[in-house]
């Protein structure tokens, strides 16, 4: 599905991160205090320094190991565990596997669903109809490239229906409003991955309005663990260590200049493609920072003329989203979903 890496000139994503001069202090201060991981003090200040990045208060988010961990630990400090009444997670289909993997992590069943082929995303006004909504626990849904969901039209859904929602914004650490999530009730997962903008290497953070679902949040992240040793609820590991929290604030020192960078690289794509023609294919953000440039084919044999030539001009690319979740094999998720995705994204 993707060119050869022996061939590619021009990756599709090449992070960079802070450098060893950066980190060094940070280094230093975890040789002097010997506290590696357990909520160190780099992870504290890390966690009060985002908080004060978003605007929202330290008891409103949560760090943890990866944006996969973020979204188990949200999803057993919202649903606990699966019932017979209640054993589904409804989700798209068009997302990254990690989103399923969360799910059966918490051992409820993924429920695969078209997205809407403007949004590329469920559509919560369509989803109040969705007859599985009487076997479903939780609707997970998905912030794809980096584009946040309507956050009050969910929370209208969940008025209307009672059934809690998640956010995977993965790729929204620039994009997402952190105001407007602790003023609601829809709380968010971020990915704090090498190929994000925003990286601590590898990391997520939660964003809620609630304190109280943060708490239960970091208690399951830590062994059901939380000011002291009685183990509650499900939990696994799911810490951030001291040396990930040491590149997430060496990043935030540097974070106006790379951010610039992203912009300046989208607001490029931009007018090359104005100049070609591609200006109606392709898609990059210009007013936040996002890591994804994603050409939109209009049909399957369009993408794989754009594939071949990307690959003669020894450019990289990538399908995403592969071709769904429903196409895995093996699958993560059952049973199928509704009705198959009709678009088709490359990233280059």
């Amino acid at each position: 599905m993707t060119a050869a890496p022996s061939e590619i000139s021009i990756p599709v994503n090449r992070p960079r991160l802070p450098t060893a001069e950066r980190l060094l202090p940070y280094l230093r201060e975890i040789d002097a205090t010997r506290q590696y991981s357990n909520f160190g003090p780099l992870q504290t200040r890390l966690q009060r320094s985002l908080a004060d990045h978003h605007g929202v208060g330290a008891a409103n988010l949560a760090l943890a190991a990866s944006g996969t961990a973020a979204l188990l630990a949200l999803i057993q400090a919202i649903v606990g565990g699966p019932s017979e009444r209640r054993p589904l997670c409804l989700c798209p289909s068009y997302t990254f596997v990690g989103t399923a993997a969360a799910i059966r992590l918490a051992r409820l069943q993924p429920f695969l669903l078209d997205v809407d082929p403007l949004s590329w995303a469920l559509n919560p006004a369509s989803l109040e109809t969705c007859p599985e909504l009487e076997r479903a626990a939780l609707v997970l849904v998905v912030a794809p490239y980096g584009r946040p969901p309507d956050l009050d039209a969910w929370q209208t859904f969940t008025r209307r229906t009672g059934i809690p929602v998640i956010v995977d914004a993965a790729a929204c650490f620039d994009s997402i409003d952190a105001a407007a999530v602790v003023r609601g009730s829809i709380p968010v997962a971020v990915s704090l991955h090498a190929t994000k903008t925003f990286s601590t290497g590898e990391g997520g953070l939660i964003l809620a309005a609630d304190p109280q679902l943060i708490d239960r949040a970091a208690r399951a992240l830590n062994f059901g663990f939380r000011d002291d040793r009685s183990s509650s609820g499900p939990c696994f590991n799911g810490k951030l260590s001291e040396y990930h929290a040491a590149v997430g604030l060496a990043e935030l020192e540097g974070w106006a200049t790379k951010r610039q960078g992203f912009l300046l690289a989208a607001r490029s794509y931009a007018r090359r493609a104005a100049r070609s023609g591609w200006s109606h294919a392709l898609h990059v953000r210009e007013d936040h920072a996002c890591p994804y440039a994603l050409l939109m084919a209009a049909d399957q044999p369009q993408a794989k003329t754009i594939e071949a030539e990307l690959s003669r001009a020894h450019v990289g690319w990538r399908h995403w989203y592969g071709w769904g979740l429903h196409r895995q094999r093996p699958s993560p998720a059952a049973p199928p979903p509704r009705c198959p995705t009709p678009t088709i994204s490359l990233a280059a």
